[in-house]
Parts: C-alpha cells; structure tokens; sequence
C-alpha cells in the first residue's frame, strides 16, 4: 500500500471515527446503523486516537501579508510555499501539515 492510500485511509476513518463520537452510539450500534464491521471501526478508533495523542495540534499562523483577492496562500516555516485559488478541505490541510511535521 502507498503513503498516499495510507493517508486516505486515515482521512477516511477519522471521519468515521468522528461521527461515531459525534453519534454518541455503541461500537456495535453505529457499526450497525452504518453498515462497518464493528471490529475495523474498533481498531480504527483506536488507531485515531494515537494519532491524534501522539501530534494533537499543529500551529497554524495566520500571515500579515496581503494576498490577492480569491487567493490563499500556505506557507510551512517559510520553506514550503503553496498557493491555491480555491481554499482546500481542513481535513487536507491537517493531513499535509502533519506530514511535513513527521517528515522535517
């Protein structure tokens, strides 16, 4: 399996996971309701769950600088430098930062 379907998988469960939370259901209950194997949501809450304890939050910083109406810009330490005409999906942004994270 490649880094990128490892990530989407995590992406993926981690959504699961949260309205599963958000559910206030059982395991058994929701996995039921939702047609998931209660055992892989078992494992994948966990699995969540030490992620998240191991790098819970990542700094975002707010910049001074102006930018171009419609335009969003990314900066990672003032290294990395990503410009997107269209803001893209929280859950995309937590997973790139905590990668560069894991990877500097």
């Amino acid at each position: 399996m490649s880094t990128l379907e490892s990530r989407q998988k995590i992406v993926y469960w981690r959504g699961i996971v949260k309205k599963l939370n958000e559910s206030r259901l059982s395991v058994g209950d929701f996995s039921k309701k939702n047609k998931v194997s209660p055992g892989k949501l078992s494992y994948w809450k966990l699995r969540i769950m030490r992620l998240e304890k191991a790098d819970p939050f990542v700094e975002v910083k707010k910049s001074s600088l102006a930018t171009q109406e419609n335009q969003i810009t990314l900066s990672i330490n003032d290294v990395i430098t990503i410009h997107f005409t269209t803001p893209p999906s929280p859950e995309w942004v937590s997973e790139l930062l905590c990668s560069v994270r894991r990877v500097a």
